[in-house]
């Protein structure tokens, strides 16, 4: 195995509110449904250079990996580092803004608010809603596994 790496990542944690509610109403649908909301999670992280990593039911995990400053002088290091940091949170914060515009223009959502079970258990929603967390820090990128299966993932004290 290949050992891991320290990197400096900002992590956005988007999770889907009403999760279980939307899953037993819609039953085998939720597949087409939640690949809908997870379409627009990572066109719009694409979009604004981060990258999907992770799903686990409501939970998503995009990241924007911050440069390497190793070959810099420490001035040099301190200014360009604090420009990326900025710039890379400026476009994690607006990845976040871009997901819940994209999500109320979506009509795709529509139809699946418009089945009986959905309009009975949740009123005149047409969409869902999804929350956010961001957090800048370090963490150790690596794959975590045997010869039979690899896992790429982040470890840290920080994430």
């Amino acid at each position: 195995m290949i050992p891991g790496h320290r990197i400096n990542v900002i992590f956005m944690i988007c999770r889907v509110n009403k999760y279980v509610d939307y899953s037993d109403v819609l039953k085998s649908h939720i597949t087409e449904f939640l690949n809908k909301i997870v379409g627009i999670l990572h066109e719009c992280a694409a979009r604004w250079d981060g990258s999907a990593n992770k799903s686990e039911g409501d939970k998503y995990l995009l990241t924007w990996k911050l440069p390497n400053t190793e070959n810099q002088t420490d001035n040099e290091k301190n200014e360009w580092l604090m420009e990326q940091k900025t710039e890379m949170a400026d476009k994690s914060l607006i990845t976040a803004v871009k997901i819940v515009s994209e999500m109320r223009r979506a009509s795709s959502f529509s139809s699946f608010f418009r089945k009986s079970g959905m309009a009975a258990r949740f009123g005149n929603t047409t969409r869902p809603y999804v929350t956010f967390a961001l957090h800048m820090g370090y963490t150790i990128e690596g794959a975590i596994g045997s010869d039979f299966k690899i896992d790429a993932c982040y470890l840290s004290a920080s994430a």
